[in-house]
């Protein structure tokens, strides 16, 4: 499918002030219903960021870039290769254990995050092994208080270090 407004990367270097929390909402509602799609069929997309959303026509999100995307089966519930990108690890995928879905809503609260924060992500540093450093420790800068609480703790709720208390794309 054709995107002709671009990523959502390229959209957001050109913004001039902070998203207003409604089309930042309606974004994320779109991304997420996305992921729901894709989770409700055990897949993982392993590399949600913003150069990896395409933003289509009426200016709709979707998710795109599956080529690291792996399928998770009763046989085994959760995946172990380490791929993505550095910004957006898991710190279960940092860590090297085991992971699922919720390695892809940790990667959806970074871009939240980027989204709310005009491109800036949380855990952004110098080098690959600082960066993995600042998700395990899981420590970032608040966002605008222009922000209400509830994304305020949406985001905070996608980036807990626990994978369970993270919430699902439903």
């Amino acid at each position: 499918e054709y995107a002709p407004y671009g990523t959502l990367k390229q959209n957001l270097v050109k913004m001039a002030g902070l998203i207003p929390e409604s089309s930042a909402v309606w974004i994320m509602t779109n991304i997420m219903a996305g992921l729901s799609f894709l989770h409700q069929r055990k897949i993982v997309h392993r590399d949600l960021k913003s150069a990896n959303i395409f933003i289509g026509e009426n200016h709709v999100p979707k998710v795109g870039d599956f080529g690291v995307a792996t399928r998770l089966n009763s046989a085994q519930p959760m995946a172990m290769s380490c791929v993505g990108t550095p910004l957006y690890l898991s710190p279960e995928l940092c860590n090297g254990e085991p992971y699922n879905t919720k390695t892809d809503m940790w990667a959806a609260g970074v871009l939240m995050y980027e989204v709310c924060a005009k491109g800036r992500l949380p855990f952004a540093a110098g080098n690959q092994g600082a960066v993995i450093n600042k998700i395990l420790v899981g420590q970032y800068a608040p966002l605008s208080d222009s922000y209400s609480a509830d994304v305020h703790g949406l985001v905070g709720e996608c980036l807990s270090r626990d994978p369970r208390r993270r919430p699902t794309a439903e």
